[in-house]
């Protein structure tokens, strides 16, 4: 894992230099561009330094297992031992998911149209629960909807909803 976030380095190393450059505040696209690119870059650059100090830590560890005689010296160090590889394993999984590409359409506005079709009122009622359905998911996530159009039946239900 570190052999992969190694190659990371360089390019955060780049970035740096480039944003280190008085002249990219001139054009705004271009800072804010390397700017979005250096904060998915930071955290594994973070991970990569925190699993090179594990890493030390695990092999002092090591040593110190082979070097010692003391029997609650090394019941220690190995506890020690322990709970580190165990950090080390954690923040690996933690650098997997951080490789994964962000989602080009995260953050991106939608425009949904609800329509009830053919059913009568039934399908009103259910065009209006499925509204209702995504109008609470969006709540749970904290977005905001706004109905940009919509067209009532008398029952509750609707025969149209527009929203974004």
């Amino acid at each position: 894992m570190i052999e992969i976030l190694r190659g990371f380095e360089q390019q955060y190393a780049e970035l740096e230099a480039r944003l280190a450059n008085p002249d990219i505040m001139k054009d705004m696209t271009s800072y804010r561009t390397l700017m979005q690119e250096r904060s998915h870059i930071e955290p594994l650059i973070e991970a990569l330094n925190t699993l090179k100090s594990l890493a030390s830590q695990i092999a002092d560890a090591e040593q110190m297992l082979n070097d010692e005689d003391d029997p609650e010296l090394l019941a220690m160090t190995k506890e020690e031992l322990t709970g580190l590889r165990a950090q080390y394993a954690s923040i690996e999984e933690k650098s997997k998911v951080l490789l994964i590409p962000p989602d080009p359409m995260e953050g991106k506005n939608i425009i949904m149209e609800i329509r009830a079709g053919t059913g009568g009122e039934e399908a009103a009622l259910f065009a209006a629960n499925l509204y209702r359905m995504y109008a609470h998911f969006a709540e749970s996530k904290r977005w905001k909807i706004e109905i940009m159009s919509m067209n009532e039946t008398g029952i509750g239900g609707f025969k149209e909803i527009i929203f974004s």
